[in-house]
């Protein structure tokens, strides 16, 4: 059986002048992941959090860089291994305009034919939600 943990913290300060007309300073830069997973006889289950927090947006408006949280699955038994995983991401925008979202759900699958050498497929689903981009 393993157990993995894992934590990231990461900050800065932004020093950029606040420009002719705006309203406020931008805010200075915050986020932090954590993850863990655990493993046992072949299976592997992995879960992570993360924030960005609101660095860099105006010190007024609600916008953030955006929040994630993914889950994954694994099972492997010789030389095949087949994993499931799913991701959904969300950014703030400005008061009044709808959330951007990303939902991405992948399957995988690998065969090892030989020592260095597999064979591996992946079939994505994703969806984007960004009510505030046009491309």
């Amino acid at each position: 059986m393993g157990v993995n943990l894992s934590g990231i913290y990461g900050f800065g300060e932004v020093e950029k002048p606040t420009s002719v007309g705006a309203a406020a300073e931008e805010e200075d830069v915050a986020g932090y992941m954590i993850g863990g997973g655990i493993s046992y006889m072949g299976f592997k289950v992995a879960a992570g959090y993360g924030d960005a927090g609101d660095g860099g947006q105006a010190g007024n408006s609600a916008a953030d860089n955006g929040s994630w949280w993914d889950v994954g699955v694994s099972y492997a038994t010789g030389p095949y291994t087949l994993a499931v995983g799913y991701f959904q991401g969300e950014e703030s925008n400005v008061v009044g305009t709808a959330d951007d979202q990303t939902d991405f759900l992948t399957i995988q699958g690998q065969y090892n034919v030989a020592p260095g050498l597999d064979v591996y497929a992946e079939v994505d689903f994703i969806d984007v939600d960004s009510p505030t981009r046009t491309t």
